[in-house]
């Protein structure tokens, strides 16, 4: 079973190479998909796996090419009339399986299946690693905007603190008006400084993924996911385009061409062979001449290891079998919850983006009117926090749903794409 790299971010993002420093550049999201597949140890890794695939594909094809050999013998003995016609020989040997129902043949098919499921493999890879790019860069440009929305609502709410300290020393206002801000505004700093942190964070694993050594300089182009358009019914092109389900089929294939070649091993075997060479009894006395032969070559007795390789052989087909019929059901419930996810996030995000000018306007209305005496500090605060949780779940909807357009194009193998960059 060939190991199958997915599921793990940290898997795509280490480089073996010496990595330039960022420098400033903007990248957008094509140009960070571009470098991860040169740069990615799974993309790596795979393109050897297809390399190795398809020399052990030409190495099985050669038994049904003729096979060239020389052989050659020198004996010197006290008594010449003991050697044998051919102890001083030097021939040329031109061998050739007949059969082309043998098992070597059939080696050589489920070969060829093997280098094609590897380069399907080598497509999963590229597929698995575009999408875990895509994921980060989308939690990047979402991290960086709840920062901006952070910063917004705190400017708020160290105005309102600066209303609320010149009445709070003058005896307008009680105590609990500058604690209350006070603490809204730590709130505010220890969300934004655990959002800092994972920013930083995903930065640097971005840039390592990318090829770039250094992470301050990097800046990230926007995305215009309002080209992205949620898609029907995609459940043929799942079935026909993942490449895992895909390259499970070819290793199904090989698994059964491998069945086929165990179970054949009991066949005879036909070996056809031309030599051409010199040989005698001593060297002084050789001669030209040539031979054809046709050889049959039939396994009586075994010890039961013809029968041991086919029942695993078999097994193996049964265990191939069963991973394509799991494929199958993860990619079309996965299909359907994917695709659920995305209607919902991208219902949300248009709900919310269309409320956000009546609630930024609500908030300062709020304040506004504290700062007249008409309104308490908690409405103040809570009406500043409602706000706040609209830029984040607004922008939450947004990076959600592409991230959700993103996994769709993997589980299609790219029949479905999205529109990302503007």
């Amino acid at each position: 079973m060939r190991p199958r790299p997915k599921d793990s971010v940290a898997l795509l993002l280490l480089c073996a190479l010496p990595l330039p420093r960022a420098r400033g550049e903007t990248l957008s999201l094509s140009d960070c998909l571009a470098r991860a597949r040169e740069q990615s140890i799974p993309a790596v890794r795979a393109a050897l796996e297809e390399g190795a695939a398809r020399a052990s594909l030409r190495s099985a094809r050669g038994v049904e090419r003729p096979q060239l050999r020389f052989r050659g013998q020198l004996l010197r003995s006290d008594d010449a009339s003991t050697n044998l016609p051919d102890d001083n020989n030097a021939t040329l040997i031109l061998e050739q399986s007949l059969n082309p129902l043998s098992p070597d043949w059939v080696r050589a098919r489920q070969s060829a299946a093997q280098a094609r499921a590897a380069a399907l493999a080598r497509a999963e890879t590229d597929a698995d690693v575009a999408l875990e790019i895509k994921s980060l860069y989308f939690s990047i440009l979402k991290d960086s905007d709840a920062v901006a929305s952070l910063d917004q609502v705190s400017g708020q709410l160290r105005g309102l603190l600066d209303t609320v300290l010149p009445k709070f020393s003058i005896g307008r206002v009680p105590a609990f008006d500058p604690v209350k801000v006070r603490l809204a505004l730590a709130d505010l700093s220890r969300q934004r400084g655990l959002t800092r942190a994972r920013l930083d964070a995903r930065r640097r694993t971005l840039a390592s993924a990318v090829g770039l050594q250094d992470a301050s300089g990097l800046v990230l182009a926007p995305v215009a996911g309002s080209r992205a358009r949620p898609p029907g019914d995609l459940s043929a092109e799942v079935l026909q385009g993942d490449p895992t389900l895909a390259a499970l089929g070819q290793e199904t294939r090989a698994a059964r061409l491998g069945a086929t070649a165990a179970a054949r091993a009991r066949w005879p075997d036909l070996i056809g062979g031309l030599e051409y060479g010199y040989a005698d009894y001593a060297t002084s006395g050789m001669t030209r001449g040539w031979a054809a032969r046709l050889g049959l070559r039939v396994p009586l007795y075994d010890g039961g290891q013809i029968s041991a390789r086919t029942d695993r052989a078999r097994a193996e087909v049964r265990l191939a079998r069963a991973r394509v019929e799991e494929r199958r059901q993860f990619l079309l419930a996965r299909l359907a919850r994917v695709r659920g996810e995305a209607r919902t996030h991208r219902g949300d995000q248009q709900v919310l983006a269309a409320l956000l000018p009546q609630v930024r306007q609500a908030a300062l209305a709020e304040v506004k009117r504290y700062r007249l005496g008409a309104a308490g500090v908690l409405e103040a605060t809570d009406a500043l926090n409602l706000w706040l949780n609209a830029l984040l779940q607004e922008r939450a909807a947004y990076y959600s749903y592409l991230t959700d357009l993103a996994t769709l194009e993997r589980l299609t193998g790219g029949r479905y794409t999205a529109a990302y960059d503007r």
